[in-house]
């Protein structure tokens, strides 16, 4: 039996999925989601809708990751982080992959587009604040123990 496969443009596929245009342009052009795409000419690229349940659970998933990270205090974004160690995001993202920051941090996949200069960072980084923060100040009560 020979299974055809619908092939749909990617703005109607976006529309399937819920998901804004450009989010869907910038996912489906990762991988694994990249397969799916065929090439009639430069200007019209369809979508084999057989990924539209795959990037809407992909989506779904992984947005919900990045806000919950980003709603809890314990959770410091790395865009953040970089700015009170007075450094770039990519100084940042460069000492995160050398494992600099090994085990202080989550990490989930972005989903949005991010800006054109760190179009090669494909995920957002979250900090643990008690791993950042661990030596880093006192309390008052901490340093009043120090003894002189």
């Amino acid at each position: 039996m020979n299974e055809e496969r619908k092939f749909i443009s990617r703005n109607q596929a976006a529309k399937s999925c819920g998901i804004t245009g450009r989010c869907f342009n910038y996912l489906i052009n990762q991988e694994p989601f990249n397969k799916y795409l065929m090439t009639e000419d430069s200007n019209n690229i369809l979508v084999n809708s057989d990924v539209i349940p795959l990037i809407s659970e992909y989506y779904e998933t992984h947005m919900a990751s990045f806000h919950y990270y980003n709603s809890i205090p314990e959770y410091i974004p790395a865009s953040r982080v970089a700015r009170m160690l007075n450094i770039s995001y990519r100084e940042l993202i460069v000492e995160i992959d050398s494992g600099k920051w090994s085990g202080m941090y989550v990490k989930t996949p972005k989903c949005v587009p991010p800006p054109k200069d760190l179009f090669d960072i494909k995920f957002n980084y979250f900090f643990l604040r008690s791993e950042i923060l661990k030596g880093k100040y006192n309390t008052i009560e901490s340093i009043g123990k120090i003894k002189t």
